[in-house]
């Protein structure tokens, strides 16, 4: 029996992943969005599971302008006073 080819494409690393801190926004936005359409129509569980998601890319968000903060400071000079 012969085994039909396979084509392999080249997949991104991390797909749907936000890559900047809009993206990141982006995500947080559409995910309150739809939470509150969920919760709206009455589907608790579903616009818990939105408002979980939501939450997770806020933490992204401030966890990579925290590490932006600290990059853009100036770093102290580290030399030995004599």
């Amino acid at each position: 029996m012969v085994e039909p080819k396979r084509s392999f494409t080249k997949r991104r690393s991390n797909p749907g992943k936000p890559k900047n801190g809009n993206q990141l926004q982006q995500q947080v936005d559409k995910y309150i969005n739809l939470a509150q359409d969920a919760a709206s129509s009455g589907d608790r569980v579903a616009a818990e599971r939105y408002y979980q998601h939501a939450d997770h890319f806020y933490r992204v968000a401030m966890e990579k302008r925290a590490q932006q903060s600290q990059q853009n400071q100036p770093r102290e000079a580290t030399s030995n006073p004599a």
